[in-house]
């Protein structure tokens, strides 16, 4: 009995440590296949549906949609401002503080409110998945001019009840887990990303020179301004 509940116990340790050494694996080996800046820096994606063939398009949005089409975001050495536009017209203005673990967002509204959720909609957090094993060819592959190396593979999410991705705790009231497939094109050179198909849109990345340090709206600034006096902050 004492030697049954001693193996017992070392199975249980060494999955729980081939888990963590699995997902932090994971993690690395997308770290290293896909690169977005860490200081100044500035890019746009446009996003659409996708297209119905395997070939590279242009997105675009009908306009009697409420999509996501368009996402801009530019960063100096301490905070990053993004924008998220919609087909309706509406935006929304995210200002992220990593070193405050601080975020700032504006609704449609106007209304503005704390958050510490520092992702961005395609963003890095929308590549975890790469593998190297997803890599489709070993030689760069060309899209819209550039030559890029090429990942296909799946992510398993949880979909809304208006099969819409969502976060969902119970499967069963809040949506339905469900593997969905997901491509990738990387700069073969840069390793910047080109294009992501991320099973639900279409995402094609440009980026640009950042235009210089970065300046709070007036009214976000006095939100900030007050929360760092409340909270006795520099």
């Amino acid at each position: 009995m004492k030697d049954e509940g001693i193996r017992r116990s070392l199975t249980a340790f060494l999955s729980v440590c081939l888990g963590f050494l699995f997902s932090h694996t994971a993690a690395f080996a997308a770290a290293d296949l896909v690169k977005f800046p860490d200081g100044p820096a500035a890019w746009t994606v446009k996003v659409g549906p996708l297209p119905s063939s395997g070939a590279a398009s242009s997105p675009t949005v009908s306009a009697n949609r409420t999509d996501i089409v368009k996402i801009e975001v530019v960063q100096d050495d301490e905070k990053r401002r993004s924008v998220v536009t919609w087909s309706n017209g509406k935006s929304r203005e995210t200002w992220s503080i990593p070193r405050l673990n601080l975020t700032l967002a504006e609704d449609p509204s106007g209304t503005a409110f704390f958050s510490q959720d520092h992702s961005i909609p395609l963003g890095p957090s929308d590549f975890a998945w790469l593998k190297p094993g997803f890599l489709q060819k070993a030689t760069p592959v060309d899209y819209a001019g550039r030559k890029c190396f090429h990942y296909r593979g799946a992510v398993d999410i949880m979909l809304g009840t208006d099969g819409a991705p969502g976060p969902g705790q119970n499967p069963e009231s809040d949506g339905i887990l469900r593997s969905v497939k997901r491509e990738a094109w990387i700069d073969s050179a840069t390793l910047l990303p080109v294009a992501l198909d991320d099973g639900v849109v279409l995402g094609v990345f440009t980026f640009q020179q950042a235009p210089g340090p970065l300046t709070f709206p007036p009214g976000l600034k006095r939100l900030l301004d007050n929360k760092k006096k409340v909270m006795g902050w520099p």
